[in-house]
């Protein structure tokens, strides 16, 4: 016990800690189309100090599809980071993407590292891609797709 005196008030105090890290994990999803059946490409550049960093294991995903239902996959070690390929995207909404790295730190330290990305497929039957810069003239149903989106990931 910290204060053991008989009789003595007891020792209050707090801790306040900060830490920072130089270890940074860069990610894209880019898919050409949004139509069902459109493979997502995700691609992860883990940096420390801004120089590429090497993953301890390989880097998975965590996919969450439109159904709730997930799947893993590998991303595989290329000239400049991490790619893997997402093919299963049959169903029409959001998908997400939670990647997890572990780089190895100079002192030796192993330390994970996660990255968000989402991805969207649009109902089927859509003649055209939707283009949102278009503003008014953009089509609504991938309006609504987007904001359902967005809904769910800022409620979790």
């Amino acid at each position: 016990m910290a204060n053991d005196v008989a009789g003595a008030a007891p020792l209050v105090y707090a801790v306040i800690s900060r830490a920072f890290s130089d270890l940074r994990m860069e990610g894209r999803l880019t898919q050409n189309s949004y139509q069902p059946g459109t493979p997502m490409v995700v691609t992860l550049k883990p940096m420390l100090y801004g120089v590429a960093a090497e993953a301890l294991e390989s880097i998975t995903a965590d996919v969450i599809l439109p159904d709730q239902e997930r799947r893993m996959f590998s991303l595989h070690r290329v000239r400049d980071g991490y790619r893997g390929t997402f093919r299963d995207t049959h169903q029409a909404g959001p998908y997400h993407f939670d990647c997890t790295a572990v780089i190895l730190t100079p002192s030796g330290v192993p330390v994970t590292r996660t990255r968000y990305l989402g991805g969207v497929i649009l109902p089927p039957g859509k003649k055209k891609e939707p283009k949102p810069w278009l503003g008014k003239r953009a089509d609504p149903s991938w309006w609504r797709v987007l904001w359902r989106f967005l809904l769910r990931l800022f409620r979790g």
